[in-house]
């Protein structure tokens, strides 16, 4: 006895092959109809990549193309095949399998019926028929499928053309194909606009049953290179491919232009950024998963506060102000209330005293910024002339937060509270400070 979702891909079958029989002989007799088209082509020429910097020129032309009549395919649709006995077949055989109704049923075996007859106008091979028919199933299993995810990248450069740094996902130039775009120029379309230049491509792929699992896949990799170093890392634009067209198809996303802060990747960071992805993967907070939650731990207030100081460009304060409240959520408990800029000062140097930093530099460093932020939550900016040095201190107070929020990241809240009452001592007592390490020691934290 055949199984329900073996009868469904033999009925799927033996309509495929109908219709494609019908649609050649349709087309012989001349039944299909075209339209003419117009498409914006953007083309680009004197592409070149240097450090990070390119430039380009871009050509735009109107094309004429002919391509098939969507009146008419519909028409033909829903004339022609739906009135065949084996669409009927299928969509009371869905509806009864799954539980649904003939309206879900027909909706589902249309999309799949749509993709068959793009296809068909060309040719279909078996295997691509066998293709469709599997995908056409895991969707309505809601069986994770693959989508394919092209995002265009600032804040990192790359020394080499690409670099896989981890399973899945690749760091590559940008290529002048990345620029070069079309547009139908339909009236109802709405009109996409070419990519922006980045210096990198982030290619990656995932099994998600929804898009949405992609864009959280996506946000989580890009935080994660935001920890990696200081680095502005963010998409300006983002494509998600499904693996099928049915139900499928391509989704794309963009972004706001954000500040200019940028780091280097190497080819001997590329083992040790794949060892800290595998680390950090499920312990860093993502924002689109916590979407309407009110369960929210320190770490994320603080890794909210870490992104606005590094992806927001102007004023410079507003940047150090965030960064300085990401440090505070960290490493302050929650009913302290007196002397706070000593205080954070002090136990940041005494905790990145074991991550290669001069503690003295840090503790002056800290105090500085903790007075730039204070005049700015009150209303106030540096003087013009001391303004010159804020870039240097807030990239520095930018990767103060950043290794204080990886560690924090990696150990649970009861020990980032004992942490912070030894971090009080680990200046003047050699077993504070013993105990600080000891907490810390295994933990994996990327040095600039």
């Amino acid at each position: 006895m055949k199984t329900g979702e073996n009868l469904i891909s033999e009925l799927l079958w033996k309509f495929s092959e109908k219709t494609i029989k019908k649609l050649k002989q349709y087309k012989k007799d001349g039944g299909l109809e075209k339209d003419l088209v117009t498409y914006e082509v953007g083309t680009v020429s004197k592409f070149e990549y240097k450090d990070g910097n390119i430039s380009h020129t871009t050509g735009l032309s109107l094309e004429n193309r002919e391509i098939l009549s969507w009146a008419n395919q519909f028409r033909y649709i829903d004339n022609e095949l739906k009135t065949l006995k084996e669409y009927s077949e299928i969509v009371n055989t869905l509806a009864e399998y799954y539980d649904e109704s003939s309206f879900w049923a027909d909706f589902h075996l249309m999309q799949y019926t749509h993709d068959l007859v793009r296809k068909a106008v060309k040719k279909v091979s078996k295997e691509s028929l066998h293709f469709g028919i599997v995908q056409f199933m895991r969707v309505l299993d809601k069986s994770p499928k693959r989508i394919n995810i092209r995002a265009w990248v600032d804040g990192i450069l790359i020394d080499a053309e690409e670099y896989v740094i981890h399973k899945n996902v690749k760091l590559r130039r940008l290529q002048k194909s990345d620029l070069e775009y079309e547009n139908p120029l339909y009236p109802t379309t709405l009109h996409k606009k070419p990519p922006q230049a980045t210096p990198a491509i982030l290619e990656m792929w995932t099994r998600s049953v929804e898009t949405r699992e992609a864009q959280e896949e996506l946000d989580l990799v890009l935080s994660i290179l935001r920890l990696f170093r200081v680095g502005c890392v963010y998409s300006h634009h983002s494509i998600f491919a499904h693996e099928s067209n049915v139900l499928g198809g391509t989704f794309t996303t963009g972004g706001k232009g954000r500040c200019s802060l940028r780091y280097n990747l190497c080819s001997h960071d590329v083992e040790r950024l794949s060892a800290f992805i595998d680390t950090m993967y499920s312990v860093t907070p993502s924002e689109l998963k916590r979407v309407g939650s009110e369960d929210v731990a320190v770490t994320d207030i603080a890794f909210d506060r870490y992104n606005d100081g590094i992806l927001r460009a102007h004023p410079i304060e507003a940047s150090i102000a965030s960064s300085i409240a990401c440090i505070e959520a960290l490493l302050f408990h929650e009913d302290e209330q007196s002397e706070m800029a000593r205080t954070l000062a002090q136990r940041v140097a005494s905790l990145l005293q074991h991550f290669e930093q001069d503690p003295v530099q840090v503790y002056n460093k800290m105090k500085s910024a903790y007075d730039i932020r204070s005049r700015y939550v009150h209303g106030g900016l540096v003087k013009k002339e001391r303004r010159q040095k804020l870039g240097d201190l807030r990239r520095s107070i930018l990767n103060f937060a950043r290794i204080c929020l990886v560690v924090c990241l990696q150990i649970d809240n009861e020990k980032r509270k004992s942490m912070i009452s030894q971090l009080d001592n680990s200046l003047l007592s050699d077993k504070a400070k013993e105990r600080v390490l000891q907490s810390i020691g295994n933990l994996v934290v990327p040095l600039s």
